[in-house]
C-alpha cells in the first residue's frame, strides 16, 4: 500500500509538472486583434467598397503608385511611404503580401537609419517622432501578414529608436503623440491621456482661436504634415475608445472652424500674425481630411479651402475621415471675443479683402507675442500688411 502511494505520488507530481512545462514552453497567444489603432479588419471591405468612387479612387491608385515607388530613409519621406503601402496593402488584396513586406522592409532597413537624437535640435526630434508614427499605425494594420520573427524585428527598430527621445522636453505633445501611440500598441495604456487633452486645449482659446499665432496653429493641433503624432494621436486615442473626448469637444471643433475659415485670406493663405515667416504657406496635409469627424461646418471650408486639391494616398487621408469632404462653403467674417476680429468679403474670388485683428487675452506660451493687437490685411491676391516675424526668446502677451 504504502509502494502504491509512493507511485501514485510520483504520478501527480509528473503530471504537474508537465501542466507547468506546457504552460511554459506553449508559443504566446496574441495579446490583441490586428489592427485596432486606426482600423479593424471588418472594415476591410467597405474600404475596398469606396475605392470605385471619388475621392478614394484617386487615392487608392496615388497609394499604390508610392508603395511601388519606394522611398529615401529620412522621416517625412518615409511616413508618406508606409502610410502609403499600408491602405494599399488593405486595398489592393491580390498583392496585400507584397505591400506588407515593404512596409516591414521599410521598418527595419530605413527607419533603423533615421537619425534620432533628444536635446535641443529640433530636426532630430520632431520629424522622426511623427515618422515613427505613422510607422507604428503602418505595422498594426500589416501585422497578421507578418511572421512573429519579422513583427518582433520591427518592434524593436521602433522601440529603440523612439526611446531615445524622453517622454518629456521639447516639443512636448510629438512626445506624448508617439510614445502614447506605442503605449496603446503595446497595451500599456488603456485609460485618457489627460497630460495630452489639457496640453490641446490651452493651445485654443474658449473661443475656438488659436493662441500660438497661426502657424503654429496649422502646424500642431491643425495636424500639419512636419509634426503628425501631435495631433493624431486625438484619432488613436477616439478610434480605440481609449479617449473619447475630442471629436465632440465644442472648443476643438471652434477651433476647425476657425482655422479653415477666419484664419486664411480670401486667396487661401495664412493670414500672418505673431511667430510666422512673412510669407508662410499651407501645404495638403494629410490629417486636414479628418475635419469631417468635428465639425460639419468646418468640413465646408476645409472644402472650400482645398478645392481642386486631391488628397494622396495614405492611411491618414483614406481611413482616418468618416466621409469625403462635402460641398465646399466660403467663410464669412467673425469677431472672437477672446481672438479678435477677423474680416473678409464674402464672395469666393482670390482677389478679395481680408482683414486681422488678432487679439488674445488670455492664454500664452513660448511663440505668443508680447503685443495688444496684432494687423493683417490682403487684398488683390497680396499680403499687404503683415504683423509677423519670429522674435527668439520666448515671447508673451501684453496684459
Amino acid at each position: 500500500m504504502k509502494k502504491n502511494k509512493i507511485i501514485l505520488l510520483m504520478l501527480l507530481m509528473c503530471a504537474v509538472m508537465v501542466s507547468s512545462a506546457n504552460e511554459i514552453f506553449q508559443p504566446a497567444e496574441k495579446e490583441r486583434d490586428h489592427p485596432f489603432l486606426i482600423v479593424r479588419k471588418d472594415q476591410y471591405p467597405a474600404l475596398r467598397a469606396k475605392s470605385t468612387t471619388e475621392p478614394w479612387k484617386s487615392m487608392r491608385a496615388d497609394a499604390l503608385a508610392r508603395s511601388e515607388k519606394g522611398s529615401t530613409a529620412s522621416a517625412y519621406p518615409l511616413q508618406e511611404y508606409v502610410g502609403a503601402a499600408a491602405l494599399a496593402y488593405i486595398l489592393d488584396e491580390e498583392n496585400s503580401q507584397i505591400h506588407a513586406r515593404r512596409v516591414r522592409d521599410a521598418i527595419i532597413g530605413q527607419y533603423s537609419q533615421i537619425r534620432v537624437r533628444d536635446g535641443g535640435d529640433w530636426g532630430g526630434v520632431v520629424p522622426p517622432m511623427g515618422s515613427f508614427f505613422v510607422a507604428i499605425l503602418a505595422l498594426d494594420i500589416v501585422y497578421d501578414a507578418l511572421t512573429p520573427e519579422d513583427v518582433k524585428a520591427c518592434e524593436e527598430v521602433i522601440s529603440g529608436q523612439i526611446f531615445k527621445i524622453n517622454r518629456r522636453g521639447s516639443w512636448d505633445d510629438v512626445r506624448k503623440g508617439t510614445h502614447g501611440t506605442w503605449d496603446i500598441y503595446k497595451g500599456d495604456r488603456t485609460t485618457p491621456d489627460d497630460e495630452y487633452f489639457n496640453g490641446i486645449l490651452h493651445q485654443i482659446t474658449e473661443d475656438g482661436v488659436s493662441p500660438v499665432t497661426n502657424h503654429y496653429a496649422w502646424e500642431r493641433v491643425g495636424g500639419g504634415n512636419s509634426r503628425l503624432s501631435k495631433s493624431g494621436y486625438m484619432d488613436v486615442l477616439e478610434f480605440t475608445g481609449t479617449d473619447n473626448r475630442y471629436y465632440n469637444n465644442e472648443r476643438i471643433r471652434k477651433f476647425q472652424r476657425w482655422l479653415f475659415g477666419s484664419s486664411v485670406n480670401c486667396a487661401k493663405e495664412m493670414a500672418i500674425f505673431g511667430d510666422m515667416l512673412p510669407n508662410q504657406g499651407i501645404s495638403n496635409d494629410m490629417l486636414h481630411r479628418r475635419v469631417v469627424n468635428f465639425d460639419s461646418e468646418a468640413a465646408g471650408y476645409a472644402a472650400w479651402f482645398h478645392e481642386g486639391r486631391p488628397a494622396i494616398g495614405h492611411i491618414l487621408t483614406y481611413i482616418l475621415p468618416k466621409s469625403a469632404l462635402p460641398e465646399p462653403v466660403v467663410p464669412s467674417s467673425k469677431i472672437y471675443t477672446n481672438g479678435g476680429a477677423f474680416f473678409r468679403e464674402n464672395a469666393d474670388d482670390p482677389n478679395g479683402l481680408h482683414a486681422v485683428l488678432y487679439n488674445i487675452m488670455s492664454q500664452d506660451e513660448w511663440h505668443t507675442h508680447n503685443e495688444v493687437n496684432g494687423l493683417a490685411l490682403s487684398g488683390l491676391g497680396n499680403r499687404l500688411l503683415v504683423n509677423g516675424g519670429r522674435l527668439g526668446e520666448p515671447t508673451r502677451p501684453a496684459p
